[in-house]
């Protein structure tokens, strides 16, 4: 029997397809339309860069994803010279928000209901003023749709969600931070690039990602295979699924050897007469002490909310759950075989799922007759 559905029935269950794929419904189109009021409020914009840093910009319009509505949107700009950018460089977008730990030990979202709160961060060369800022989003508009999509469905999640834990939480954060260190030797900064990439927080936002980039390049179901595998996303988790704790630690020592020695040196650690093998064992070890302590103070930073927690510490049931976090974060102790064994197996086990759940928006691909 062929069933019959009305328009009206038909974008219901499209809807409801798209957000049990993990895309709320009309968030692909708030993210086209946010784009293009913020190009819009750019070329209005009354003010240098200096002006544009310290003001930033806010703008009021109703937007409706799922069925939550959104009426206000502001853009928080950082935008600094820097010697290696080519006239204009986007190096980041965030969707910005704060939150506080409830009774029940869940990070609960302070962010206004209303509201969309956008980072942006930029290199430019010297000279460069607001206008040429206008010409590259203006430029990247195609690529950089997605990303924005991405930041505003972290703000939908943000809104719906019942809070975060704050065990991921602190890995989340604590992996970023690290990087502004152990970042310098490539084959490590890598590796901690790729643990943000998969980490829980970000998987929820992948989807609504890949579906604004295949709305944007008007993806049809017979091109949707040749797509999917060309995607830096798809890219960029087949190499995740793909890591190997043998060949990094080969790279450490054949290719960034001369750095990780730089690293050392500006610690006073002293190498002499170590060969690079053992160099770097020593160098991993340091790693996973310093990666271990960041997790567990970017913990305590989120349990300690007031003045005598800060003077004396941590008491009670506060106290018993950073000790059972202390616990998980040092479990490998000082064996970092153990700690990269365990994390290729994450890599492989969470690139595999996420690819096979991505795979699915096929569904929201446009039908070949269309």
């Amino acid at each position: 029997m062929k069933v019959i559905l009305t328009e009206k029935q038909y974008e219901k269950l499209k809807g409801e397809m798209e957000e049990a794929l993990g895309v709320p419904e009309g968030i692909l189109e708030v993210g086209e339309e946010i784009y293009d009021l913020i190009i819009k409020n750019l070329e209005e914009f009354e003010g240098d860069i200096d002006d544009l840093n310290q003001d930033g910009i806010e703008f009021e319009h109703t937007f409706k994803v799922g069925d939550h509505y959104f009426y206000r949107v502001k853009l928080n700009f950082q935008i600094e010279e820097h010697e290696e950018a080519k006239k204009v460089d986007m190096v980041g977008m965030s969707s910005e928000n704060e939150a506080e730990l409830d009774d029940r030990f869940v990070l609960q979202s302070r962010r206004d209901p209303d509201e969309i709160i956008i980072g942006f961060k930029f290199f430019i060369e010297s000279g460069q003023g607001v206008e040429d800022i206008v010409d590259y989003i203006k430029k990247y508009r195609k690529e950089d749709i997605p990303s924005l999509t991405h930041e505003i469905k972290h703000a939908f999640r943000d809104v719906k969600q019942k809070g975060d834990k704050p065990r991921d939480r602190s890995i989340y954060v604590a992996t970023q931070m690290i990087r502004e260190t152990f970042g310098y030797v490539p084959a490590l900064n890598e590796f901690l690039f790729n643990s943000y990439f998969i980490h829980v927080i970000e998987n929820v936002v992948r989807p609504t990602e890949m579906a604004a980039e295949m709305r944007i390049n008007n993806v049809s179901q017979k091109e949707f295979l040749n797509f999917f595998l060309n995607t830096e996303m798809i890219r960029r988790l087949k190499q995740i699924q793909n890591f190997s704790y043998t060949e990094f630690k080969e790279k450490l020592k054949t290719k960034d050897i001369d750095r990780i020695k730089k690293l050392l040196d500006a610690i006073d650690s002293d190498y002499d007469g170590k060969s690079d093998e053992e160099i770097v064992n020593e160098f991993l070890k340091l790693f996973l002490v310093n990666l271990t302590n960041s997790k567990n103070e970017v913990m305590k930073e989120i349990l300690t909310n007031n003045m005598f927690e800060k003077m004396f510490g941590l008491r009670g049931d506060k106290d018993q759950f950073f000790r059972k976090f202390v616990s998980y974060t040092t479990k490998f102790g000082y064996d970092y075989d153990a700690f990269f064994e365990s994390e290729e197996k994450y890599f492989h086990r969470v690139a595999n799922q996420m690819i096979k759940k991505l795979a699915k928006l096929y569904a929201m691909a446009k039908k070949d007759s269309e």
